[in-house]
């Protein structure tokens, strides 16, 4: 009931994963070795931060080896949600993790995406479950929370009480920094945005992302994926539709259903330049 595995990234020759948990458990951080296919370190993350239930933001990029990633936690006795925390996994030679808490982003809410920009110094992410967006300076570890891309009223009627959507449903489920530093992500309801750091200042597409009818709803990004070329790809989770956005233009490019199941959890480019996904 712990080893659910939510996150995962390569750094060398060492895969590094992170689970989820059933509520009220704890979750592991992990490496194994791809030369030996052989699990190297297992680290039980309550023995550095209690009380957390899942690592599900995926793991981001730092400066060398170092990743980050974000943690959900277990709810609180009263049944409110408890406090998830940034958490910096460093992984050595030998592949054993030394694992770093950077404290909570957010008061009472958990991190649910994340994303570190190309310089290595900043961390972004959106909160779980309320949907604030938050910058976190590495260096001076210094937090600032905005509320621009939270669900509107209106937005949770539709999501919630029409269509019995939970926040895990509707809330961006990934995030990605372009050629120039901004980054991109989705919001309630099917509407795609952009943070552009230096202003600190929000952009929120007229464009929806692609939609199949009766799907507008279930509407936000599950993966991203960069081009050379600076060009964004990203998987919609309603019925599965590949996108290309164009930075510079700002124009959505529908791609259409590379294969008849919904949500492509995972977007990769291979070394011969084809897109590769994961429904």
């Amino acid at each position: 009931y712990r080893n659910s595995i939510a996150s995962l990234a390569v750094t060398g020759d060492y895969i590094v994963g992170g689970t989820k948990a059933k509520e009220g458990l704890t979750p592991f951080i992990f490496t194994a070795s791809l030369s030996q296919q052989a699990m190297t370190d297992l680290e039980d993350v309550n023995l550095t931060i209690e009380k957390q239930q899942s690592i599900q933001s995926g793991f981001c990029r730092g400066k060398g080896n170092q990743l980050f990633a974000g943690t959900i936690a277990n709810k609180t006795p009263d049944n409110m949600p408890g406090d998830g925390h940034l958490i910096r996994i460093t992984v050595n030679a030998k592949g054993n993790i030394s694992l770093e808490d950077l404290g909570v982003p957010v008061k009472g809410e958990g991190v649910f995406s994340l994303v570190c920009n190309a310089e290595g110094t900043m961390l972004y992410g959106i909160s779980f479950p309320s949907g604030n967006f938050f910058s976190y300076n590495i260096e001076n570890k210094q937090t600032k929370v905005y509320n621009d891309i939270v669900p509107s009223e209106k937005s949770l009627k539709i999501l919630e009480a029409e269509y019995a959507l939970s926040p895990e449903d509707y809330l961006g489920k990934s995030l990605i920094c372009d050629e120039k530093g901004l980054i991109y992500g989705s919001m309630p309801v099917n509407k795609l945005f952009c943070f552009d750091p230096q202003k600190e200042t929000f952009e929120i597409f007229e464009t929806e992302l692609p939609e199949v009818w009766g799907r507008r709803t279930l509407g936000r990004i599950e993966a991203w994926a960069r081009a050379e070329d600076g060009t964004l790809y990203g998987g919609n989770s309603g019925d599965g539709q590949l996108f290309a956005l164009d930075p510079a233009s700002r124009k959505i490019t529908n791609l259409g259903k590379p294969i008849m199941m919904h949500r492509l959890k995972g977007l990769a480019f291979g070394k011969n330049g084809r897109l590769y996904g994961i429904a």
